[in-house]
């Protein structure tokens, strides 16, 4: 039994163990047109584990919950390890969820431009 104000150990998902690259074969390239392939890719596979609201914003974001933030950092580094390098500058910001890593850019895989959003990689949408 723990000692009082010790913390439990946070649970291990099966999903932490995952190798993106089974589940996502192509390498998100800001100089290659292939935005809406990955995208599909990439959202299959959270789907797959029920983590779609990890990267569609249907999940609220809870930052100091454990049963959220370890999910969200598992998406989070499937992302990374999921994209080219020139990708991943953008990807790869201090304080960010994976809703912010993978929401839309206006300017990114010749979308129409519009207001950019003020907060990181805004340019590819599962």
């Amino acid at each position: 039994m723990p000692a009082m104000g010790d913390v439990a150990a946070p649970a291990i998902f099966s999903y932490a163990m995952i190798n993106v690259e089974s589940h996502v074969s192509i390498v998100l390239d800001l100089k290659l047109p292939n935005n809406t392939k990955w995208s599909a890719f990439f959202t299959a596979m959270c789907g797959k584990f029920g983590l779609l609201g990890h990267i569609n914003g249907s999940i609220p974001a809870r930052p100091m919950d454990r049963t959220w933030s370890q999910p969200d950092s598992c998406v989070r580094s499937w992302l990374y390890g999921c994209v080219n390098d020139n990708v991943l500058d953008l990807a790869m910001e201090p304080n960010q969820t994976a809703v912010i890593s993978t929401s839309p850019s206006p300017t990114s895989f010749g979308r129409t431009k519009r207001p950019a959003p003020s907060s990181s990689v805004k340019s590819f949408t599962p």
